[in-house]
């Protein structure tokens, strides 16, 4: 069995002398692991964020399977002077390896982190972009957050908060008396206004919790922690 699909390399693990277990993510293939074994002249292929062509071949379909790649673009190298979007690819990628059921379809994902990584390269207007990467990878998993309509009420005007026990939204009449219990919805979620940083980083705070709190028990990825961390730092230093 054999397929070859255009992919984002999330990850390498070394496996001997001279191999590493990849997992790279595609669009019709999902997530998927496999052995490719390396020299001198094909390590710098396996690099996380990496654009590969990817060819994965197997005798059996749940065998391991082994990786021919051909590089079409790499990432992280056009980000090095960068560190906060060097920390955005870092945490993408992580998440996405850590919480990827293997070898299941994500293709709006998929699309979502390839944009991801395209503004990242080319822009400096990334942090929307990576913040609906989060949102629609809590959705894909079933833990998506609700934005549509007040939990309490059910009506759709003045939505300020978000439940951190549903991950609801709430109107402002109705938080009143949980107010210091609820996270304040970033205002971008509902209007489409510049982000600041401050802003980008109090949408991570949120959804670093929905990870925590319904997939990541253990604690969010050191890439994605350092991400936030980073984010706030550099906010109080604009202020």
């Amino acid at each position: 069995m054999q397929w070859t699909e255009n992919g984002i390399v999330l990850s390498a693990r070394v496996h001997g002398e001279r191999s590493y277990i990849l997992s790279v993510f595609t669009q019709n293939q999902g997530r998927c692991a496999g052995l490719y074994k390396t020299s001198a002249k094909t390590k710098a292929i396996i690099q996380p964020g990496n654009l590969v062509q990817a060819k994965w071949s197997a005798r059996l379909p749940e065998h391991l399977g082994l990786w021919q790649l051909e590089l079409i673009e790499s990432p992280a190298a056009r980000l090095l002077s960068d560190r906060l979007k060097l920390s955005a690819l870092g945490a993408a990628l992580s998440l996405a390896d850590q919480l990827m059921a293997e070898r299941h379809q994500y293709a709006e994902l998929y699309a979502s982190l390839t944009l991801l990584i395209k503004q990242l390269i080319d822009t400096n207007d990334w942090y929307h972009a990576y913040i609906d990467y989060e949102l629609k990878l809590l959705n894909d998993l079933g833990f998506g957050l609700d934005l549509s309509q007040c939990a309490v009420t059910g009506n759709t005007d003045d939505l300020q908060y978000i439940s951190p026990k549903s991950g609801r939204a709430v109107c402002a009449a109705a938080a009143q008396p949980y107010i210091d219990r609820l996270f304040k919805i970033p205002e971008f979620w509902l209007h489409p206004v510049e982000i600041s940083l401050a802003q980008f980083h109090q949408a991570l705070t949120i959804t670093g919790y929905f990870f925590q709190k319904n997939l990541l028990e253990k604690g969010l990825p050191a890439s994605r922690l350092n991400l936030e961390n980073y984010a706030h730092d550099q906010s109080k230093a604009e202020i």
